[in-house]
């Protein structure tokens, strides 16, 4: 294997950058635009983009879909990058009746909801006896300690709150801006039955494929983290997927970065 798989270059000036995550193209390409000195680099062919947005030093990761490659990003820019925090941002869809598609999620709580042990019951449908599971953590402090559920920095969230209280984002004009939870696994689980247990029972308000990892890992090395995802679509609703909603956690994201 190539070693250009395994190093990237990454200036001195951009240790302990905000490292900014998204997993589609869609997700990730606002941010591009406006970024300035943009340098591109790969890591066992993740790409990564170094720059400048918004006055900060940030890296724009794209993670491709899915809980393995979200987990393998967030590997590789935790050990070459070391940022100073993650924003893990992007589309989801909804579960939670009170938003529409384009609203936006801040994940104060995050949790994987393909860990869950099914009851041996007979009953006919297998969601009832359902409980969630948790995961153990790699941090040597916690001593194989379980975890169900992962949470966003207080501090980033906070100042992410107060942004959206302000309503001064023009192009999130009308937009809900909800602080919520979100689930993700690695399915497109579109059943309304199933939405409807997730939110009673775990209180999701929408569904990615990728914070989930990243929260666990953000919790096993101490690297504070921001979820932030725009409803695509809500089978709620009857509303398809729109990837046009994916620039609203982009616009909050420009928004927010001078106050970090």
């Amino acid at each position: 294997m190539s070693d250009q798989c395994f190093a990237a270059i990454v200036p001195d000036n951009y240790k302990n950058a905000i490292l900014i995550q998204g997993a589609m193209d869609c997700e990730i390409c606002d941010l591009l635009s406006h970024m300035e000195d943009v340098q591109k680099t790969e890591l066992m062919q993740f790409p990564f983009y170094i720059g400048r947005l918004c006055g900060q030093k940030v890296i724009v990761s794209k993670t491709f879909q899915g809980m393995v490659n979200a987990g393998a990003a967030t590997v590789l820019a935790i050990s070459h990058f070391m940022p100073r925090c993650i924003i893990n941002q992007g589309v989801c869809g909804g579960h939670d009746p009170a938003l529409h598609r384009g609203d936006m999620i801040l994940g104060e709580t995050i949790f994987n909801n393909s860990n869950l042990r099914f009851s041996d019951s007979p009953d006919e449908n297998p969601l009832h006896g359902c409980i969630q599971i948790g995961c153990e953590s790699l941090r040597v402090k916690d001593a194989g300690k379980k975890y169900t559920f992962y949470h966003s920095d207080k501090m980033l969230l906070t100042t992410a709150q107060k942004l959206s209280a302000t309503h001064q984002i023009s192009a999130l004009s009308g937009i809900s801006i909800k602080t919520g939870t979100i689930a993700s696994c690695d399915a497109w689980l579109n059943r309304l039955d199933y939405i409807h247990f997730m939110h009673t029972t775990f209180h999701s308000c929408g569904e990615d494929m990728e914070t989930a990892a990243v929260a666990q890992l953000c919790h096993s090395y101490d690297i504070p983290l921001l979820s932030l995802r725009s409803l695509s679509n809500t089978l709620v609703h009857q509303e398809d997927y729109d990837e046009s909603a994916a620039a609203n956690c982009q616009h909050f994201v420009c928004a927010l970065l001078p106050l970090l």
